[in-house]
Formats: C-alpha cells, sequence, structure tokens
C-alpha cells in the first residue's frame, strides 16, 4: 500500500506540474450579484488574549484604530465574538484583579497588563503566543467591554461552572 502510494503521489505531481489553467476574475461584480451588508464583517478574538486586544485599565489604541478603519470602510462596526478554544479553560473569580505581568518572548521580558491567574506554556518558534491552559478572570475582564465602539455589537460568552 505505501509503495502504491508514493507512485500515485508521483504521478499527481507530474500532472500538476504539467497543467494549467487560464481564469479570467472580473474586476466588477455582475449586475446581479447579491450586495453583501456591511455587518457581515466580523471576526473572533481567543478569550485569552481578549484583554490584550481591548486593554484593562486604559484602551489599546491599535485595536480601536483597527475597529475604527473596518466601521469607516464598511458602513458599520465589526460584530466580534470573544471567546474560543481557551473559554473552556476560564472560570470566574471575583476577588480576581488586575495587576501587570511580565511575559518573555525572544528572550526578551515585555510588560503586559493581564489577570494575575493566566497560565500560559512557554512560547516557541513555532507557536509564539501558546493558548492559555488556565484562566481565571474577574469583573475588569468584563469591563474591558467600555473600549469597544459605542454601537458595536460583541459576544462575550459567560463562565458557568
Amino acid at each position: 500500500m505505501g509503495f502504491l502510494r508514493v507512485v500515485l503521489s508521483l504521478i499527481l505531481a507530474l500532472v500538476v506540474q504539467t497543467s494549467s489553467i487560464n481564469i479570467t476574475v472580473s474586476v466588477t461584480a455582475p449586475t446581479a450579484a447579491t450586495q453583501v451588508a456591511p455587518s457581515l464583517i466580523g471576526f473572533s478574538i481567543e478569550q485569552d488574549r481578549w484583554t490584550d486586544w481591548a486593554g484593562l485599565d486604559h484602551e489599546n489604541q491599535f485595536f480601536s484604530n483597527v475597529l475604527e478603519n473596518l466601521k469607516d470602510l464598511s458602513g458599520e462596526p465589526p460584530y466580534i465574538r470573544i471567546g474560543g478554544n481557551s473559554q473552556d479553560n476560564t472560570n470566574f473569580d471575583p476577588s480576581v484583579t488586575v495587576r501587570p505581568r511580565m511575559h518573555k518572548m525572544n528572550q526578551s521580558l515585555i510588560l503586559r497588563e493581564q489577570n494575575p491567574q493566566m497560565v500560559f506554556p512557554d512560547p516557541t518558534t513555532t507557536v509564539p503566543y501558546p493558548e492559555a491552559t488556565k484562566v481565571v478572570v474577574g469583573e475588569s475582564y468584563y469591563r474591558s467591554a467600555r473600549f469597544l465602539l459605542p454601537s458595536m455589537s460583541f459576544t462575550l460568552f459567560p463562565i458557568i461552572r
């Protein structure tokens, strides 16, 4: 079975290298094309990185500029879903407060505002921003939504345990 797989892979590689297809793509949409709603633009932010993007005690100006630019381009602010795989590792504790945290990256320390109870594996060259294995958040985590655009829609999943 292994030999047959190798032979088929070689044949496929030869066919792909010797074949070409010309495709013409129009720059303008057809007249019968459906108009895409401006609110179609949206994205998801991993829950353990939410406060990196939004900020905790002050606005992340870079992220705010991105949101404003998307709003200007589409006519509406984007929709954001806050959550993801790290949501499965997140718990709520009202006693958790905000404090600065040092993050090691490429042999240098970077000061990041972060909930003190986030546990991340060490960064590697292939995974420079690993997903948290444990997250415990407090009220400040949810208050970060105040830095979003005024008319912006978002989903932030509650932690129910």
